[in-house]
């Protein structure tokens, strides 16, 4: 169980969502920060965005937070607290998805690419350049087109950006890592919160209302014991997942075990793929796109199309 002194992290949907709907300039200069861009100029936010009739395991998938920028322009965020192998295929089919919605049904091709989204992935995991940042872009290979024209993927490892805070000095540390690192700090820990804003990160103005919130947060015991629920139910999920194992093991079968387990994940993973790559043929997406998205080749893409 979690100790009642413990807090979220500011990560944590229910607080994300609470710091930033009500501080839309401070999640303006975190995006802009992020992104090293001037160009994002909030104009409407909407949590809990919808894509209809898409739902995964029997719930329906909403994106954190949805950004209009202007009538073309949008940002998707996605916090993904806890790892699964699959979240980032998901986010991407996600973001292809909201495009596909935002768009007019028999608008022109050259209508169509006045729109820009960019997708930003706060992630409590390793980037796959093993760096705290990633820039996705994606080329088509038959037209030799940039679909980072259209749409941009970020993936911020806020955890790493957390850990590497006590290494550098830091006023030295790029603005994008004190954000990730921001992100990742337990929301009751004031002193290390107000130590990373520092006094540059925002106005005074700003850091005066942002750690307002940030106290008032911490205060609602209503949004505390949700992430106690959240939190606890995992953890009941490692203990149930460690006693299963502790008890094969004791019963000399280990090794079937691990074999299960290592098969399972693969099949797994593997199973989601196919989902994900018939749900994209769904939306009439192009061969080299999936191609980019799950690292799949067109060959077996187009076997899997023969499913539809």
């Amino acid at each position: 169980m979690s100790n009642r002194n413990e807090r979220p992290r500011l990560c944590f949907d229910t607080v994300f969502k609470n710091l930033f709907i009500y501080n839309s300039d401070i999640l303006e200069k975190m995006i802009n920060d992020i992104t090293s861009s001037n160009d994002y100029q909030i104009d409407n936010i909407v949590p809990g965005y919808e894509v209809e009739p898409y739902r995964y395991k029997g719930k329906t998938n909403k994106s954190d937070m949805l950004i209009k920028v202007n009538d073309n322009n949008y940002i998707n965020i996605e916090v993904n607290y806890h790892h699964e192998k699959s979240v980032l295929y998901r986010n991407n089919l996600q973001l292809y998805r909201i495009f596909a919605q935002l768009i007019d049904a028999g608008m022109e091709d050259v209508d169509i690419a006045k729109y820009k989204i960019c997708q930003l992935n706060f992630n409590t995991f390793r980037n796959e350049n093993k760096k705290e940042i990633e820039k996705g872009i994606y080329v088509d290979e038959i037209t030799g087109s940039k679909l980072n024209d259209m749409a941009t993927i970020w993936n911020l490892d806020i955890a790493r950006c957390y850990n590497i805070l006590y290494n550098k000095n830091i006023k030295n540390l790029p603005k994008w890592v004190r954000w990730g690192a921001l992100l990742y700090t337990e929301l009751g820990n004031i002193e290390e919160i107000e130590k990373i804003i520092g006094g540059d990160l925002l106005t005074m103005e700003q850091k005066d209302k942002f750690m307002t919130r940030v106290k008032d947060i911490n205060d609602d015991n209503r949004i505390v014991q949700e992430w106690m629920v959240e939190e606890n139910n995992r953890l009941r999920e490692l203990g149930i997942k460690q006693t299963a194992y502790e008890e094969g093991e004791e019963k000399g079968i280990k090794k079937g075990i691990k074999q299960g387990i290592e098969q399972g994940i693969e099949q797994g993973i593997e199973t989601n793929q196919k989902n994900v790559i018939l749900n994209m043929l769904k939306e009439k997406a192009d061969y080299s796109f999936i191609s980019k998205v799950t690292g799949k080749s067109t060959s077996y893409i187009k076997s899997i199309a023969r499913m539809l």
